[in-house]
């Protein structure tokens, strides 16, 4: 079984790996099943980002008493960026067949996958379902001032804008009855792109 938290970040992208995919990989493939999205986020000492960070280590710490501390590998969320503490996350592209139930697979969007390269890696032993999905938003503001958020492209995240993510924190099972922790991107927001927009 798999315990989930879904929670709300914002924060500066520091790294990241994201769509469009450009790399050729063979159909079936054992590397498909490493291949994800991932953002690395900081706060720049912001009171609300390390908030944010004490929130998560309380659900890691509340997932390890659900199946016990030695159970748990130690909180592998939080890192170091640069001597600033940084969250990360990611999502694979594909999962598995034998791991997706009655998942329905789903068409890789031309903004993540423009060559087919990741629809061609799926072959007879992966798909990608809803779970692995990652959604794209930015925020516009309408002829009345109103700020509203509208779907974008993934290529135009860039290291610097201020994003909010939408995210699950999921407690996996691993072998020998071990469990980590892991953040799962669910959506990405661009809050600010102003920054990286004026250094272009």
């Amino acid at each position: 079984s798999q315990c989930e938290a879904v929670l709300s970040i914002q924060g500066i992208i520091a790294k990241k790996d994201l769509p469009p995919f450009e790399e050729k990989i063979s159909p079936n493939s054992s590397h498909a099943q490493y291949l994800r999205q991932s953002v690395t986020l900081v706060g720049f000492q912001q009171p609300t980002f390390q908030r944010t960070i004490d929130n998560i280590l309380e659900i890691h710490a509340h997932l390890g008493r659900s199946v016990g501390h030695n159970n748990i590998e130690t909180c592998g969320i939080i890192g170091d960026f640069e001597g600033q503490p940084s969250i990360e996350m990611t999502n694979r592209y594909f999962t598995h067949k034998r791991q997706a139930g009655l998942a329905k697979d789903i068409t890789f969007s031309e903004h993540v996958d423009p060559k087919g390269y990741l629809e061609n890696a799926k072959g007879r032993n992966y798909v990608h379902i809803e779970d692995n999905a990652v959604y794209y938003y930015e925020m516009t503001t309408d002829k009345f001032g109103e700020n509203k958020f509208v779907p974008t492209k993934p290529v135009r995240v860039q290291v610097g804008d201020i994003v909010e993510a939408q995210i699950s924190v999921i407690l996996a099972p691993l072998q020998d009855k071990k469990y980590k922790s892991s953040m799962i991107i669910r959506s990405l927001s661009i809050i600010d792109g102003s920054y990286t927009q004026a250094s272009q």
